[in-house]
C-alpha cells in the first residue's frame, strides 16, 4: 500500500466524521429514544428532556 493510499483513506474518513458530526441526532445521546420537535423547533427527548442545542 502506498503513502498516497493511506493518505486518501485518512482524508476520506475525516470527510466522513464532519459529515455525520454535522447532521441532526435522531435518537437521545442519554437513552437511545427518539428525539421529537419542541414548541420552538428544537429537537428534544420526551422521556428525559434532553434538548439537542446544534
Amino acid at each position: 500500500m502506498a503513502w498516497e493510499e493511506l493518505l486518501s483513506i485518512l482524508v476520506e474518513a475525516r470527510q466522513e466524521s464532519d459529515m455525520y458530526a454535522s447532521m441532526p441526532p435522531q435518537a437521545c445521546p442519554n437513552d437511545g429514544y427518539p428525539l421529537e420537535s419542541g414548541p420552538h423547533g428544537e429537537l428534544h427527548c420526551p422521556f428525559d428532556g434532553w434538548i439537542w442545542r446544534g
